[in-house]
């Protein structure tokens, strides 16, 4: 497109579709990392908490929590890994594949103060949360395969005609909802400022469409529905079906 600096991006090819990564800095000639803010535990809480208090200004009420250990339960370098990696390493880890990065520079702060730098590189979001590159790598080209033939089927049913909006949830069983609405407006609305970001509001079709994806997969031959580990000497085999569940209106939604 025109409106992307060359050199700003990265792009990634899969067999249906395009993915872009913006690239934020370069170590010499192609050691490329991104750059991550992390805010501490409590703030990145505070929004559950005190109700209230508007929601702009919540973590205004926990900037006493600060880092002051390597290790331990709370105020600790340890609690911001372990969190990351529960919550956080899993796009981390996607967006820099797709940007063929090699690791992420991450900040953490409270807003008010920064307390320390750590490079985590990508090799070490790998292990912890997939276990291994190899199993992170096929981890990331069979989810681009599944998500293209979801792409692929949701088309198929409503053209291109209109701008989509598709939502995908858990559910309490070993599926995802796949919603899907028709965007019929859109607009955008420049802050007065010039302080916050522009906002764009859609205004949808009062009628959705949803499918259940179902996935199986087989480790050498053999079903598994628990943790497992796998290697280059094995073989790793996904299967989905996507159940139609129809249309319905939104009318009654909450």
């Amino acid at each position: 497109p025109g409106d992307v600096s060359l050199g700003a991006y990265n792009f990634t090819m899969t067999p249906d579709f395009m993915l872009r990564s913006q690239l934020d800095c370069i170590h010499g000639k192609h050691k490329i990392f991104d750059i991550k803010t992390r805010a501490t535990h409590a703030i990145r809480q505070c929004f559950h908490l005190l109700p209230e208090v508007p929601a702009s200004e919540r973590h205004l009420h926990f900037l006493d929590y600060k880092i002051k250990t390597k290790r331990g339960l709370w105020f600790s370098f340890e609690r911001e890994m372990y969190d990351m990696i529960r919550s956080a390493f899993l796009k981390y880890a996607c967006q820099i594949r797709i940007g063929r990065m090699d690791g992420a520079f991450v900040a953490y702060h409270n807003t008010r103060e920064i307390f320390g730098f750590q490079y985590v590189p990508l090799t070490f979001m790998d292990k912890t949360v997939f276990g291994s590159t190899h199993m992170a790598n096929t981890f990331f080209g069979l989810a681009s395969s599944v998500l293209g033939r979801v792409l692929d089927e949701v088309l198929a049913d409503h053209g291109t005609a209109r701008k989509l909006r598709l939502t995908v949830s858990p559910t309490n069983r070993r599926c995802l909802k796949v919603a899907v609405e028709e965007i019929i407006d859109e607009t955008r609305l420049l802050p007065a400022d010039g302080r916050e970001d522009a906002k764009l509001y859609h205004e949808v079709a009062h009628e959705r469409h949803e499918w259940y994806l179902w996935v199986k997969t087989e480790l050498n031959g053999g079903a598994v529905d628990k943790p497992w580990h796998f290697t280059e000497d094995h073989s790793l085999q996904v299967s989905y079906c996507l159940q139609d569940l129809g249309s319905r209106s939104t009318k009654e939604d909450p």
